[in-house]
């Protein structure tokens, strides 16, 4: 089984939110707990014998940014705990910006543990993030405005933290057009609502935010 999320404000909730998806609310709501051993016994209580779980954890910047301190260190602890455990059935994989690495000297288990497999990935050539953003919406028939795509990519190349960003613009822009009925009409992503986002401060038009 698969669990992806994001830690936001409140991992834990996360968590609980990631869990909905296989699990009832009576079941999934021991994540709301939000203590040092939430996680272990979220896997002790709802995995099955034989079962393999993947913990995904993207953004984990995010509790560094916009995570509460106390909330932070028990989802840490937790999180420590449970791959200390060293059940070969659970897999935990983080993804993070390389700039916020420095932010594990504050958390030395998790450091020790997370320097025996860390691995750095460089930024996605042109081509790649031009894939990145044209794929995921042809899957849905959906095309860009010419011109769209090279404009975004302007926009947000070179800016720490882009591909986040970039997902967030994306997003925004796929929101826009679908509830103004553009992606019903002609399945087509526009520049002007593009540009009319960054005008109101939605997207990096509006000045290169750093998110």
């Amino acid at each position: 089984m698969n669990l992806t999320f994001t830690p936001d404000e409140d991992p834990f909730e996360s968590l609980y939110a990631s869990l909905l998806s296989r699990y009832k609310q009576s079941d999934a709501k021991l994540a709301r707990q939000g203590k040092a051993d939430t996680l272990i016994q979220a896997v002790k209580v709802l995995k099955q014998p034989g079962e393999h779980w993947l913990i995904f954890i993207d953004q984990f910047e995010e509790l560094f940014t916009i995570t509460a301190v106390e909330k932070r260190n028990r989802f840490i602890d937790g999180l420590t705990q449970l791959i200390k455990a060293q059940d070969n059935t659970v897999r935990v994989i983080l993804t993070m910006r390389a700039d916020f690495l420095d932010k594990f000297s504050a958390h030395p288990n998790l450091s020790k543990l997370a320097q025996r497999q860390i691995h750095l990935m460089a930024d996605m050539q042109r081509d790649e993030l031009w894939l990145a953003i044209k794929q995921p919406a042809a899957r849905s028939g959906v095309v860009f405005e010419s011109g769209l795509i090279e404009e975004i990519l302007r926009d947000v190349q070179g800016q720490a933290g882009y591909l986040p960003l970039l997902q967030y613009t994306l997003d925004l822009l796929w929101e826009s057009e679908r509830q103004s009925g553009s992606l019903h009409q002609n399945r087509t992503l526009y520049a002007r609502t593009y540009r009319e986002l960054g005008e109101s401060g939605s997207t990096p038009k509006a000045g290169g935010s750093d998110l």
